[in-house]
């Protein structure tokens, strides 16, 4: 084999590699990010069912003053 052969193969080479990663490490990158995403997507429903939530409870602590709200705690074992 010559020089040029040589090179000719060591460039296919390094061309086949980086055909192979460049993709496989753009793939990786857009999954991370769709993961991030879809984490701050999830963080934002519970966020918003908790507005929601807390204000069920304002609003029935306000319209339902004959009765004294449940007493929340653990509970308790009995042996």
């Amino acid at each position: 084999m010559s020089t040029e052969d040589l090179t000719v193969l060591a460039a296919a080479v390094l061309a086949a590699v980086v055909a192979i990663a460049v993709p496989w490490l753009a793939f990786r990158y857009a999954l991370r990010q769709e993961h991030a995403r879809w984490l701050r997507e999830q963080r934002s429903v519970l966020y918003a069912d908790m507005l929601v939530t807390g204000r069920q409870c304002d609003s029935a602590k306000v319209t339902n003053d004959d009765h004294p709200p449940a007493k929340q705690g653990p509970p308790q074992l009995t042996p």
